[in-house]
C-alpha cells in the first residue's frame, strides 16, 4: 500500500507521517526500507509488510506490530519494549541484544530468528508462557541465547 498523497513510503515518507501525528502504518508495504535509527515508539504497524527492513537501533516501544511480516528484518538493539507482535512472522529476523521487555509474541513465528543476548524479561512467548531467565527457546526454532539476568 502507498500513501495517496505522498506515494509508496520511503524513510522520508515514514518520518513526515510520524512528526505529523500520522502514527498509523498498517497495511503498507515497507519491505527492505531503512528505518534505523528512527524513534516510532506506539505507532501502529498491523499487518504491515516488513520483510528485509532494516530497523537497527529504532525506537518501537509499545508498538503494534500484530501480524506484521518481520521476515529477515534486522532488529538489531531495536527497542521494542512492551511491544505488540501477536501473530507476528520474525522467521530469520535479527534479533540480537534487542530490547524485548515485556513484548507479546504470542502465535509469532520465530523460526530462525537471532535472539543471542536479546533481553526478554516478562515477555510473553509464542505459545503463551512468560519467558524466565534461562529458559530455552529451541522449540521456537530461535537461534542463540537471550540475555540471563
Amino acid at each position: 500500500m502507498s500513501d495517496p498523497y505522498m506515494g509508496p513510503l520511503t524513510r522520508d515518507g515514514v518520518v513526515t507521517r510520524y512528526e505529523q501525528g500520522n502514527r498509523n502504518f498498517g497495511n503498507f508495504d515497507l519491505s527492505g526500507v531503512d528505518l534505523s535509527g528512527l524513534g516510532l515508539a506506539m505507532a501502529t504497524f498491523t499487518e504491515c509488510d516488513l520483510r528485509g527492513a532494516n530497523l537497527r537501533h529504532t525506537a518501537l516501544g509499545k508498538a503494534y506490530l500484530r501480524g506484521a511480516d518481520l521476515s529477515g528484518a534486522d532488529l538489531t538493539r531495536a527497542s521494542l519494549l512492551e511491544a505488540d507482535l501477536t501473530g507476528a512472522d520474525l522467521s530469520g529476523a535479527r534479533l540480537d541484544t534487542a530490547s524485548m521487555i515485556r513484548v507479546n509474541l504470542t502465535g509469532a513465528d520465530l523460526t530462525g530468528a537471532d535472539c543471542t543476548n536479546a533481553d526478554l524479561g516478562g515477555a510473553t512467548l509464542p505459545d503463551g508462557t512468560t519467558y524466565r531467565p534461562g529458559m530455552s527457546l529451541g522449540s521456537f526454532g530461535v537461534t542463540g541465547d537471550p540475555m540471563i539476568i
